[in-house]
Parts: C-alpha cells; structure tokens; sequence
C-alpha cells in the first residue's frame, strides 16, 4: 500500500532497535525516499528500541543506536516501510531490533555483596568447612545477608534466623549480627556448616510436609566438633545480639 500525503493511522513500536552509519547521513537516506519529512531520534533506550509513527504530518522515527549497525537488509526494509507500511518489512525491523534485545540487553548481573566483615571472613570460613567437612565438592557462594535482629515469639522465648540457603542461588546468607567480637569463630563456622549441609540433604517429604532438619541431616551434623556447645551458643547469643 502507497502512503498518500495525508496523515496515515499506522503507529508501531518494539522493544530494540539500531544501524552501521552516521545519524545524520541515516536521516538523509531515510528523508529521500518517504513520502513525508522524517524526524529521526537515536537513543540508546533499554525499553523501546524502535519505534515508527506514520500518524503525523512529519514522520517520528524512533530507533536504537544499534540501528546505525544494522546490515543493509534491515536499512532497506526500513525504507521501504516509510513507503508503503508493509508487514513483511517491518517484519524484517522487528526481528533485528529482538536480536539487539537477546545480545545486548542482559539483565544486569547480581551485585555480590562483600564476604569480609569487621570481624569475620566468610570465603575463608566457607572453604574451611568446605575442605574439612565436604571434600571441597560443594559449589555455592556466601554471603552477608539483610540485619534480622532477634524476635520475640512468645512472652520469653526469642529466635534469630543465623543463616539461611538459597537453592536458587546456590547461595548461604549469614545474618550479620554473627558479625561481632561477641560470637565465637567456631559458631559462624558452625552456622556455615549447618547451611552448607542443607545444599547437600534435601528436605524429607512427609504427606504435603518437607522436614528440613530429618533424620538424616541430624545424623550427618552431628559430625560438626562439640555440636551440643553450638546449640548451647545458639540460645545463649540470643540474648547478647541485638
């Protein structure tokens, strides 16, 4: 279909989009053959990488940087939609401007949070516990997680959650209150222990139950030097942290 003069009601948008010249020498090209003038905008947007508005008197041409790169086959498919506004060109635009969005736009990578504290190094305690404990056959990382400060589950009992397994991330958290002159090396490294058995013992299903702590991963902690101490601590420290 020909694109009279008057304005058309077609309008377009993607996610990505880019090309292998100069804006200005694009614009040029671009201008030469519509049959309306053309604003052109390059931007390195995130969201929408292009985006064609044949609704007004000067045509809007939104497009990725990416697009001053794009192999003459999509540049020819660009013109030619300014022309006639053909599906199979713009097409042709869409799937280069989805190719932009698989290569270039990742998502960010996780910050990972530092494993040196003021008092306690948790890489050093991690491959420690892993070297001495499990072969250095376990694979996950650690870190510091969020301050969780002690609870108060009844009108005497208090609980903190010292550390925790993230399956998905194949990751331990410790709870920085364990980050204190006050807590014993020998306790974190306990802790780490405890969280890195959890990647290793998968809960025990019991009707639409999962026991994390079964029979068989109470049977392998015990393996842990003076664990009855460790739980000792565990109550004691409740009481000191805050």
């Amino acid at each position: 279909m020909i694109l009279k003069n008057k304005p058309q009601s077609i309008q377009h948008e993607l996610f990505p989009f880019d090309t292998g010249m100069s804006k200005e020498l694009l614009g040029d090209v671009l201008n030469h053959v519509a049959p309306r003038d053309v604003k052109l905008t390059i931007t390195d947007n995130r969201v929408s990488m292009a985006s064609i508005d044949l609704s007004k008197p000067i045509i809007k041409v939104r497009l990725h940087e990416e697009f001053l790169k794009a192999p003459e086959n999509v540049i020819e498919a660009l013109k030619r939609f300014l022309s006639n506004g053909n599906k199979a060109d713009w097409a042709i635009i869409a799937a280069f401007a989805k190719k932009i969005v698989s290569e270039n736009m990742r998502p960010a990578r996780r910050k990972k949070k530092p494993k040196a504290g003021k008092v306690h190094h948790l890489g050093e305690i991690r491959n420690n516990v892993n070297r001495c404990f499990f072969g250095n056959k376990v694979l996950c990382d650690i870190e510091w997680g969020q301050r969780v400060v002690a609870k108060k589950r009844g009108k005497k009992s208090r609980s903190i959650r010292y550390g925790s397994w993230i399956p998905d991330l194949k990751t331990i958290r410790i709870n920085p209150l364990l980050d204190d002159e006050r807590v014993p090396y020998e306790f974190v490294r306990y802790i780490v222990f405890h969280e890195m058995l959890h990647s290793v013992v998968p809960g025990e299903q019991r009707g639409s139950r999962n026991y994390y702590h079964a029979t068989t991963f109470k049977r392998l902690e015990r393996a842990f030097p003076n664990l009855d101490v460790m739980h000792k601590l565990a109550k004691e420290l409740l009481y000191v942290l805050k």
